[in-house]
């Protein structure tokens, strides 16, 4: 007896980036179970729990057989809870339970509730960028937050149950939703600040590109009311920054409104983006 398989694309968030991941689900015959390959993390070694509570409350058969699940490729460790869905999608989809038309041209992504509720995971901006630069649609749990992005075509899932007539009867489109143009204006000014001449002096330094900067002192000292206000005395963003800011604010979770603005503090890695939380750093000899 031939073994049923399915895979569906999915990704995972390494630093602020989506990296794509192949969830390949194979049915085959021996003691029933999820046996999850490819380096999973922790949480997502739970997600089994998670997602035959969801395939039984959404109505679905848990397969009486060996279910190996790889997570490809298989030498990047993957973490976060948003691979509860396309496994699950998959683990479905090798079972016939649902149909597979379009699930080859979408990108997946979410949580399982215990319910089968589909919920959003972090870096949504980071997941829309991947599936704009190949070619696919984005499919996750409906977000509050959602930033729409131009050439990415989302869609939302609220339950699994809803995929019992396949992905394009259970896929709903974000309503009078407008696609990003960075129109944000700074709600701090730079000039407000007075005293302070020495750190502002520093601030003007990195700012231009001929410095780094690196703020210690003790909490009430002014570190986080100048940093708040340094975006006014930076340079313009272009759109691809605007993007990488919206995907750094999805990815971490940052107070970066100011990045927003129309500015950018530093032409560096994303990892170098923050010191301590609201503490800037520049990469001495970085361009603006």
């Amino acid at each position: 007896m031939a073994f049923e398989t399915f895979a569906v694309h999915a990704a995972c968030i390494r630093g602020v980036e989506a990296i794509h991941v192949t969830v390949e689900v194979s049915l085959a015959g021996g003691v029933p179970g999820i046996q999850m390959l490819g380096i999973p993390s922790m949480e997502v070694m739970e997600s089994r729990g998670r997602i035959r509570c969801a395939m039984r409350s959404a109505g679905f058969e848990i397969p009486r057989s060996g279910i190996t699940v790889n997570l490809a490729p298989g030498d990047i460790r993957k973490t976060g809870s948003g691979f509860d869905l396309p496994i699950a999608i998959a683990v479905l989809a090798a079972d016939g339970q649902i149909p597979r038309d379009n699930l080859d041209r979408c990108l997946i992504a979410g949580e399982l509730g215990l319910d089968g509720t589909v919920l959003p995971v972090k870096g949504e901006v980071a997941f829309q960028l991947l599936a704009r630069d190949m070619g696919l649609s984005f499919i996750a749990g409906r977000s509050d937050q959602h930033v729409p992005l131009a050439g990415v075509d989302c869609g939302f899932i609220d339950h699994l149950s809803q995929l019992a007539h396949g992905m394009g009867e259970a896929a709903r489109h974000y309503l009078d939703s407008e696609v990003v143009e960075a129109t944000f204006e700074p709600e701090l000014d730079y000039a407000d600040v007075l005293g302070q001449e020495v750190a502002k002096r520093g601030m003007a330094l990195a700012a231009a590109g001929e410095l780094g900067l690196l703020m210690i002192g003790s909490p009430g000292s002014g570190k986080t009311m100048l940093a708040r206000r340094m975006t006014g005395i930076l340079p313009e963003l272009s759109v691809e920054d605007q993007q990488e800011a919206l995907c750094i604010h999805s990815v971490l979770g940052e107070n970066i409104d100011g990045l927003l603005a129309g500015h950018r503090p530093f032409r560096s890695p994303p990892s170098q983006y923050f010191n301590g939380g609201p503490h800037w750093r520049r990469t001495p000899g970085a361009s603006g």
